[in-house]
């Protein structure tokens, strides 16, 4: 136990030093052109073909706006009332005793 434990401190400390020396290195230009360099080799990622992979890209980009569309007509539903059939279909069932001006609204 008391093995493992010396071999620890040992990597802390020599983990800390590293750390300690990187904060005085400068690192220059040629860090970045040479990291940029290596990225430009990696070269471009592979192209999805087929067609399950396309559709499956182009559902998860429209799977937000369907999303908002869903809610705002649930809002819409629930504000405007789910029943508005029924007038009309007082309408048709007794035409006498309901007219079309007050089943749009305009008489008493």
């Amino acid at each position: 136990m008391k093995a493992d434990n010396n071999k620890l401190s040992k990597l802390l400390s020599v983990w800390r030093r590293m750390y300690l020396s990187r904060a005085t290195e400068a690192v220059g230009d040629q860090w970045q052109t040479e990291a940029m360099r290596r990225i430009r080799l990696i070269g471009p990622l592979n192209a999805r073909t087929g067609f399950m992979e396309l559709f499956e890209q182009m559902v998860w980009r429209l799977a937000p706006a369907t999303s908002l569309m869903v809610v705002a007509l649930v809002v819409v539903f629930l504000v405007s009332g789910l029943t508005q059939g029924n007038d009309v279909l007082a309408f048709m069932n007794d035409p006498e005793e309901m007219d079309l001006a007050q089943l749009l609204g305009f008489g008493g």
